[in-house]
């Protein structure tokens, strides 16, 4: 009986010892199965159907061959177009294979966001991030649409921490990924144009905290460019082919009334209330829950006040190029603001950071005290999680309109064998 019990609680050891040994590894998994499941749960009855707004990306798909690869349309989308070809050669052409691979998409987004917020802040405030990404009803709505904006998110990411290994490490094979990477982003929206002036803002910014900043990095720059140019030529192609496709999509606002409405409206879409819209979103319900809104309104002034630390500055800039170019559209349209996401639920997180930080420096010696700021920090992820999973999985899962907006008539299977008549 000693001997067994002996065996157990070395048996435990070795189980502490393996967690211990890849604490970041299963965080990452636990992150990844918590968005990718819940991006994925009854996909076959959410949304249901096949929208108008996503056939025009499934007769992309569908149209492309092996004796006809190139793409005819905006190559601003090419990188979903092409993603999905390659997914439904292997799993099948069907309206419910393409809604999993935007949430396997959706859910290794959540997972970059971690990788970069924990090695730009900390483990902690990436794991609180993650969390609130992972359980955002707006994410997890386009992580099951068939749309090519949901990209974005991940190929910006991915450029990111990318881009921070490449810098600590000097390594001039990240370098080349990160331009590879740059000129991918080019093939997910047209909203990555801005990216480059998120670019030259920071790289102004630590240029002027360093001045060497440029001229110690000078052959990495040049890797860059060659992974950069290596990937952009077929968009530049089309550019030249069609010009008109390209240029119509940034129609600038009107005039500076119309302007000052689509700055204005942004923020009240995130917020406040979104237009009628059952495709996106559910009716007229802002894109973030309550407890989103006000900590991300105190994380941003809280970034502000720390702007002059390069981590904060940047984040500033990347919620800013994302809000005026959504901003700078003849109208403001909804999934534009997808790219403003991470940065959104990063000052939430920095907001629950500094509470938890400083009431345990308040109370260092009372366990009652500590705990009762985990139960409450606990209490309010609660709700939040609620908000948004009866937000989803109730109201739009049940929602008439929404049942209307996703019965168009489907050019392929919704899934294996079953077509929309």
């Amino acid at each position: 009986m000693r001997n067994r019990v002996r065996e157990l609680l070395n048996s435990l050891k070795d189980v502490k010892k393996l967690i211990a040994d890849n604490q970041i590894l299963l965080i990452i998994l636990g992150i990844f199965l918590i968005a990718f499941v819940l991006r994925v749960w009854d996909i076959a009855g959410i949304p249901g159907g096949l929208s108008n707004k996503e056939i025009s990306t499934v007769k992309a798909i569908k149209d492309l061959n092996e004796k006809n690869l190139w793409y005819l349309g905006s190559f601003f989308e090419a990188a979903y177009i092409y993603l999905g070809l390659i997914w439904t050669k292997i799993f099948g052409l069907t309206v419910q294979n393409l809604r999993i691979l935007s949430g396997l998409i959706g859910g290794v987004t959540v997972v970059l966001t971690y990788v970069f917020i924990s090695k730009w802040f900390s483990r902690k405030i990436a794991i609180f991030t993650a969390l609130l990404f992972a359980i955002s009803s707006f994410h997890i709505t386009v992580s099951r649409l068939i749309i090519p904006e949901i990209v974005l998110p991940l190929v910006l990411l991915a450029l990111f921490i990318t881009l921070t290994y490449a810098y600590r490490t000097k390594n001039v094979w990240f370098f080349g990924l990160a331009g590879f990477l740059a000129g991918m982003g080019f093939y997910t929206s047209p909203a990555f144009v801005l990216v480059p002036f998120l670019f030259i803002i920071s790289g102004g910014y630590f240029f002027f905290k360093n001045k060497k900043f440029f001229t110690s990095y000078k052959w990495e720059i040049l890797a860059s460019g060659a992974g950069f140019i290596s990937i952009i030529i077929p968009l530049l192609v089309s550019i030249l082919q069609n010009p008109k496709n390209y240029l119509s999509i940034y129609t600038l606002p009107q005039n500076i009334t119309q302007l000052v409405i689509n700055i204005s409206q942004v923020p009240y879409i995130l917020f406040i209330r979104t237009p009628a819209n059952f495709f996106s979103s559910i009716g007229t319900e802002p894109l973030v829950d309550p407890l989103i809104f006000i900590t991300s309104i105190f994380g941003l002034m809280f970034a502000v006040l720390a702007i002059a630390r390069r981590k904060y500055f940047f984040l500033i800039v990347w919620f800013f190029v994302f809000f005026f170019y959504a901003a700078f559209k003849n109208e403001v349209y909804i999934l534009d603001i997808i790219g403003i996401l991470p940065v959104i639920y990063t000052f939430s997180a920095l907001i629950f950071d500094y509470i938890i930080d400083n009431w345990f420096k308040t109370f260092p010696l009372n366990k009652k005290a500590q705990l009762a700021a985990i139960g409450l920090i606990s209490i309010f992820f609660a709700l939040s999680a609620l908000y948004n999973f009866d937000r989803y999985f109730i109201a739009y899962k049940n929602s008439d309109k929404v049942k209307e907006e996703f019965s168009a008539t489907s050019p392929i299977p919704l899934n294996k064998g079953v077509q929309n008549e």
